[in-house]
């Protein structure tokens, strides 16, 4: 029976409670006529009869009763622990007053069984009713009054009247497809965005669960790697593909010289609204994990990690040179061209560069064997100059 209503019964280590509760709905549904089937004592007619003729006093009665284990149902808890798209936006007393004149046209009996069952058919396990109430954040309220619109004029037509199941199915079901049409065009959101961070806006209402799915991701980002070199300048933007909300504090920790997402590693380093967090000369001291965290309204949306490798200048210099050194080289020990030329244009002059060497060798050679002779020789005295000077002597 309450199954029939929109409600599953969770039996587990229960079975008193569900007892009880199937007990009380039932016995005040036949007082409002409900199980109107006729006893083995009775006619269907004779049945029909008890069911229908009743005083006002007994009917508001039975309706307070059965009202209210109706909502014990739709507390969950201990006794049911799922609802339906009808009953998130209808009151339980107006379903009870649309149900309440329910007449099988088979039987020609009122039987407000099968009008829930219609309802479930129609309103609660139907997909298209259920993908129409997919809206965005704050556009529930909007569903409930395009619902109420279509069934509130319904239960006041057919409040203490009577009706064959062929109006109830032909009405509810126009009211179905008038709510599909006008839910489907309000705003839909563009949902989760993997792979972490509380992401509210993202969420869209559930018309079985009665609220909103949240994305179901962890908090913590996973860790990205950074490599930089020593004195340059690093930069982390704490960026999310989703949108933030206008209040946040953005806090950047840092856990020095190793790679964790554990929080009782980082110390603080700066708080406030900036999503950017820069250092203008990075140094070996910088190496580790920095951790972005951002709040709003003092609860945790989001933590992005940044792992930071910086790779000493001394060593970048000599493993450059090193490259441009190995660049250089062709196979063989040759020079790489000129800028502009080829290597066969270059093959002619080679001969011509050795024979230049060669001669300028052998050139300085020979002036530096004739300096030294040179300067080796003794210096000689004349024998015209002695003759001289011995002819003057004599002739005096």
């Amino acid at each position: 029976m309450p199954e029939m209503l929109g409600y599953k019964i969770n039996t587990t280590g229960k079975k008193q409670s569900q007892r009880r509760l199937e007990t009380n709905i039932k016995g005040a549904w036949r007082e409002l006529g409900v199980f109107c089937d006729s006893s083995p004592a009775e006619t269907k007619g004779e049945a029909r009869h008890r069911c229908c003729q009743q005083s006002p006093s007994e009917r508001e009665g039975a309706e307070r009763r059965a009202t209210e284990a109706l909502r014990l149902g739709e507390k969950g808890g201990e006794d049911a622990d799922w609802k339906s798209c009808f009953q998130c936006f209808v009151d339980v007393q107006d379903s009870l007053r649309l149900c309440s004149g329910h007449i099988l046209t088979q039987y020609n009996i009122v039987n407000v069984d099968s009008c829930f069952k219609k309802l479930d058919h129609i309103f609660n396990t139907n997909e298209r009713v259920i993908e129409a109430g997919r809206v965005g954040g704050g556009f529930d309220q909007t569903l409930k009054e395009i619902l109420d619109a279509e069934i509130l004029p319904m239960v006041k037509e057919f409040d203490q009247k009577q009706n064959y199941d062929t109006v109830y199915e032909r009405r509810l079901q126009t009211a179905a497809d008038n709510f599909i049409a006008a839910a489907s065009k309000l705003p839909r959101v563009s949902g989760c965005f993997p792979p972490c961070g509380f992401q509210s806006a993202g969420a869209v209402y559930n018309c079985i669960t009665c609220k909103y799915d949240s994305c179901e991701f962890p908090l913590d980002c996973p860790v990205e790697e950074i490599e930089i070199m020593e004195k340059s300048k690093s930069k982390m933007w704490c960026h999310v593909p989703f949108d933030l909300p206008d209040d946040i504090e953005v806090i950047w920790r840092f856990a020095e010289k190793v790679k964790t997402e554990q929080m009782d590693e980082f110390r603080e380093v700066t708080a406030g609204v900036d999503r950017l967090y820069s250092i203008h000369s990075t140094g070996l001291q910088h190496q580790g994990t920095y951790q972005c965290e951002i709040y709003s309204g003092g609860r945790s949306i989001v933590r992005l990690y940044f792992y930071i490798t910086v790779t000493p200048q001394v060593v970048t210099g000599h493993t450059e040179l090193q490259e441009i050194f190995d660049l250089s080289l062709l196979p063989g020990g040759q020079l790489l061209p000129a800028p502009g030329g080829s290597r066969s244009s270059n093959l002619p002059l080679l001969p011509l560069l050795l024979c230049a060497c060669l001669s300028t060798s052998l050139l300085l050679l020979f002036l530096s064997l004739g300096a030294l002779y040179w300067f080796s020789v003794p210096e000689h005295r004349y024998p015209d100059e002695d003759s001289d000077e011995g002819g003057d002597f004599m002739s005096e």
